[in-house]
């Protein structure tokens, strides 16, 4: 008996060394991919120029601020509202040690992608069975390897920490399911509401994911009085931080309305990323949508068929968020959506009893997995991207470009870092992510002295044909740099 206990015990040390030795090697190598060819996928954004606009401007004056859209939106020299501040408050910090730069704002994305990775192994381990250890691997990897996680998780954007601290919320009320403690269960919520309430300090979306996380409290097992209490403690401490944020602003409440408006009108006039790949997406990109969708609806019919309250709460937040995403459109929300997919995936294999339908299964999770992962790696290291030098891109703007003289950057890769690692004095514009008036935008282009070009962003002021008209009706010299195909453009 005693032998057979230590058996036991050995057996234990070793799978518990095992899973740290697999959370290991998966970062590693999520690292490794994630830092390689660090500029190429996705292309340097104009919101990490953005992002890195406004924390130049909190080192330099003190304020939350940016010049890079002169007055095409209301009061953002003086305050930025679109969205609230903790992210920028995080990148300056962040900035005093590693720097301003684009690797650095990168770098940290992508840290905060690995704890996505890792808090999402936890969560597969809280509502999963002990037995079903590998499908636990099984949804990590294909979390690492996915390919919107892989861009999301890399783009400097408040996507990533807002995610980590949302599944760090998760694990934590999925803990507290195994105390017995009502006054440690009352603890536990509170920082997991709180966990939630910063994150919408981050991004405002994640606002619309309280509610899904709340309803995982009454899904436990809990006495209905304590789930009751503690769905209530969890939704007052997640909403807490965004409405003292609010009463901060009040004496700018109406330019805040007036960016988000403008915000708003900006989502009506974008597609759905669903939408877009559906319609003009290449094949394999398509097969990824609709796997997911696949999923979803696997999920969906599970959640009323099958009887495990960790099976509910699991599914019906990955309903809700595919749907807020969906509604919500941009690309880069998606990384929301994907570990609650592949935890739904993980926790339907293992639902399935008939042996046959789980073996179809798993091949299926196998092949999608592998499928999403080359996919990612093929948009990284295709024939233009290899030899592609970010940095080679922007010093051939520059050598076009005189120093002192105004530039509009609408460019995808922006050029934005380039300017400013070669230690530039031009005066930087940016294309505008809001919705703006075309004769404020005209007023604007007829400061500038070059345009750097590439079309890629034109939906996003109210009439597309304005940039582009203004080019052929104004331009003086026009220049393409390779690759990208970047257009240089001196005005008249």
């Amino acid at each position: 008996m005693l032998q057979r206990e230590k058996n036991n015990k050995f057996f234990d040390l070793f799978s518990s060394y095992s899973h740290i030795f697999f959370l290991i090697f998966l970062l590693a190598i999520y690292f490794f991919f994630s830092w390689w060819r660090l500029y190429n996928e996705p292309p340097v954004w104009p919101d990490e120029a953005i992002y890195a606009s406004i924390v130049e401007n909190m080192n330099q004056n003190g304020k939350i601020a940016t010049q890079i859209w002169s007055d095409l939106i209301p009061g953002v020299q003086e305050k930025v509202l679109w969205n609230p501040p903790l992210y920028f408050i995080i990148l300056r910090f962040w900035g005093v040690f590693f720097g301003n730069s684009l690797e650095s704002q990168r770098l940290l994305s992508i840290i905060f992608g690995a704890l996505i990775i890792i808090f999402s192994y936890v969560i597969g381990k809280l509502i999963l069975n002990k037995q079903s250890i590998w499908l636990v691997w099984l949804s990590t990897i294909g979390i690492a390897l996915d390919f919107h996680f892989r861009r999301g998780a890399r783009l400097s954007r408040p996507e990533p920490i807002a995610l980590a601290l949302i599944l760090l919320a998760c694990v934590l009320l999925l803990k507290s399911w195994r105390l017995k403690n009502f006054h440690q269960q009352v603890i536990v919520t509170i920082f997991a509401g709180f966990f939630v309430g910063i994150s919408s300090l981050l991004h405002p979306l994640t606002l619309a994911i309280i509610f899904p996380v709340a309803l995982l409290l009454l899904t436990l097992t809990f006495p209905n009085r304590t789930k009751v209490i503690l769905f209530f403690i969890f939704l007052i401490t997640s909403v807490a931080p965004f409405l003292f944020w609010l009463t901060r602003i009040i004496p700018v409440f109406e330019l805040y309305l007036t960016q988000m408006t403008m915000a708003a009108q900006r989502k009506s006039i974008d597609a759905s990323w669903i939408t877009i790949v559906r319609r003009a997406g290449d094949p394999i990109l398509k097969s990824i949508i609709y796997s997911y969708i696949s999923i979803l609806l696997t999920a969906v019919i599970f959640m009323f068929t099958k009887k495990d309250h960790r099976r509910v709460w699991i599914f019906l937040i990955t309903l809700f968020v595919f749907l807020l995403v969906y509604a919500a459109r941009m690309e880069w929300y998606m990384l929301y959506f994907i570990p609650f997919l592949y935890l739904s995936l993980a926790k339907i294999i293992e639902m399935i009893k008939d042996i046959n339908f789980r073996i179809i299964g798993i091949v299926f999770a196998s092949g999608f997995i592998m499928i999403n992962g080359l996919y990612h790696l093929s948009s990284i290291y295709t024939p233009t991207s290899r030899n592609f030098s970010y940095y080679d891109y922007t010093t051939q703007i520059l050598e076009v470009i005189p120093d002192h003289t105004t530039v509009y950057l609408s460019a995808i890769p922006d050029p934005y870092f380039g300017f400013k690692r070669a230690g530039r004095q031009n005066t930087l514009y940016e294309f505008p992510m809001l919705s703006v008036d075309s004769k404020t935008y005209l007023s604007l282009l007829e400061s500038v002295d070059y345009i750097v070009y590439t079309g890629s962003l034109e939906a996003s002021v109210i009439n597309p044909e304005v940039l582009s008209t203004f080019i052929t009706e104004n331009q003086k010299e026009m220049g393409e740099e390779k690759g990208y195909k970047a257009l240089v453009v001196k005005l008249k």
